[in-house]
């Protein structure tokens, strides 16, 4: 099967690696079997399979990680999936709007769809905002997150909060240098993730930025799925944004809902960041839109069971 690996969140003209995807396009979805097989094969932060719908411009989207699991939601992996198709059709580069449907059986928002607005380099998805976030208590919870981090507690900005719906923790941090120096325990990060009484899918490290620029710094660790810190996240500002908008005791102004958002990522060459975006955040319609830039990589090919990809015209259908 033909695979394509794009970079999600890079940015013309700034020193940013971006975070990798693979996109491929079937006219029906491989088993969960075969699908997760090509992503634990292909071993990227994200497999991503589209497949087109019966309506113009709509797409069926799943994602599945390096343990060969499938993902709920995946921004950098959706990013690049518009960015694969823009690729394919000049003629979505041209203020396309399409829909990607998630899988319903996450119940990730209501409909389950990300909305997209291609123009020109820029990507827009419209993402759900988190807004039940849920603060921790307990204080065996705040032990075992902390010799994860390998931090003390006083330097969390807590509570930490649980989002529902992604099963994500935001965690905030005083210092922006705590998170940016932050060498975690990964194996006990894992344990905490998938055993015990705190599962969750991703820790969210968030701080003020101290990069000229940008306002908010992010770390995303992910160890539960075989990813230990992503590159750059997107998925995760559906929680991380809405705590700074709602629920961050005043660091940034109340009526802010713009932010730009860096994530440094320290284990990448120096000189370097993971990647850049631009969120806007609607309080009412509960939605976050995350824009940035993709850059094309290269075509992966892999033996696979499944079904081959459509024609070209296929992917044209809503000319």
């Amino acid at each position: 099967m033909h695979f394509h690996e794009i970079k999600a969140f890079t940015k013309t003209g700034m020193n940013v690696l971006g975070n990798p995807a693979t996109v491929t396009v079937v006219d029906q979805f491989p088993s969960d079997q075969d699908m997760g097989a090509a992503a634990k094969k292909l071993g990227t932060p994200m497999t991503t399979f589209l497949c087109p719908t019966d309506s113009p411009g709509t797409f069926d989207i799943r994602h599945f990680s390096p343990d060969g699991d499938e993902c709920h939601i995946c921004g950098h992996a959706t990013l690049a999936a518009a960015a694969f198709l823009a690729r394919e059709n000049a003629a979505f580069s041209e203020g396309a709007e399409l829909t990607f449907n998630m899988n319903p059986k996450f119940g990730v928002s209501k409909d389950s769809t990300i909305k997209v607005h291609i123009q020109d380099n820029e990507i827009s998805l419209m993402m759900p905002a988190i807004t039940q976030l849920v603060p921790m208590k307990d204080a065996a919870f705040y032990q075992l997150l902390c010799q994860g981090l390998g931090v003390s507690e006083d330097a969390l900005l807590k509570p930490v909060y649980f989002a529902k719906g992604i099963k994500d923790l935001v965690v905030a941090f005083k210092d922006q240098n705590t998170l940016l120096s932050l060498m975690p325990d990964f194996p006990k990060l894992k344990q905490m993730a998938i055993e015990g009484a705190y599962p969750h899918e991703g820790l969210m490290g968030t701080a003020p930025s101290n990069i000229p620029g940008f306002d908010v710094i992010n770390r995303v660790f992910l160890p539960g799925i075989d990813v230990n810190e992503d590159i750059a996240c997107g998925s995760g500002n559906c929680s991380i944004i809405p705590f700074w908008v709602l629920r961050s005791q005043g660091v940034f102004p109340p009526d802010k809902r713009d932010f730009k958002v860096v994530y440094p990522y320290p284990p990448g060459p120096e000189g370097y960041v993971g990647g850049v975006q631009q969120i806007h955040m609607d309080v009412e319609s509960q939605t976050i839109t995350l824009t940035g830039q993709a850059r094309y990589e290269r075509a992966i090919d892999i033996p696979m069971s499944g079904r081959r990809p459509p024609p070209k015209n296929v992917l044209g259908m809503w000319t």
